[in-house]
């Protein structure tokens, strides 16, 4: 896991039915992170539970950087809760090449497969006028992966050249957003479907 001095814990709890009350069980630690951006998400037919979250690439990173930093990862079980499998990637960018750092928001589905869709939005990360890599808030990204293909697919991107209001005057972004935020996803039989802000 991540350092648990310096990040935010993730804890899971288990609850059972018993008419209409919850029993829930002792919380189990997950990992830590220093985005809040934690999603459970269960298979509606089946045994699979997936948590998913944003983990930065360098435990030692604090502040911004631990919190722009990151990869996409996950834990699953698929025996109904009995043990859980080891941390997986769905991204894994580095900050030696150009490409994309998972930001604050991400969603997750299984779909009637079991097959986890996850849906998160990424910051550019490339050289800037002196050649310097680093990270800029647009164009911000909405990408899709899924575990059975296991690779990521650019849904959309937002520049803030073309994101502006009715009047023509641009957009402004708050605090833990960026011109693609908060996205969802849901999965129908007639395909998968995601919004975002």
């Amino acid at each position: 896991g991540s350092s648990a001095e310096l990040y935010d814990p993730i804890y899971y709890w288990r609850g059972t039915l018993t008419g209409t009350v919850v029993n829930w069980e002792n919380p189990v630690y997950v990992d830590s992170t220093a985005v809040i951006a934690q999603i459970v998400e269960a298979q509606a037919v089946g045994n699979k539970v997936a948590i998913v979250w944003p983990k930065p690439i360098d435990p030692t990173f604090v502040g911004g950087a631990a919190q722009s930093y990151n990869n996409i990862v996950y834990i699953e079980y698929t025996d109904g809760g009995q043990n859980w499998g080891s941390l997986q990637y769905a991204t894994n960018q580095d900050t030696l090449t150009a490409g994309d750092f998972a930001y604050t928001d991400v969603d997750a589905v299984y779909d009637a497969d079991g097959t986890l869709h996850i849906v998160y939005n990424t910051r550019d990360y490339r050289e800037d006028d002196v050649g310097e890599l680093g990270l800029f808030n647009t164009p911000a990204r909405l990408w899709h992966w899924n575990d059975l293909c296991g690779i990521s697919r650019l849904i959309a991107e937002a520049n803030y050249s073309n994101a502006c209001n009715e009047e023509g005057n641009p957009f402004l972004i708050g605090s833990w957003n960026l011109l693609i935020a908060k996205p969802n996803i849901t999965i129908k039989p007639a395909g998968v479907y995601t919004a975002h802000t």
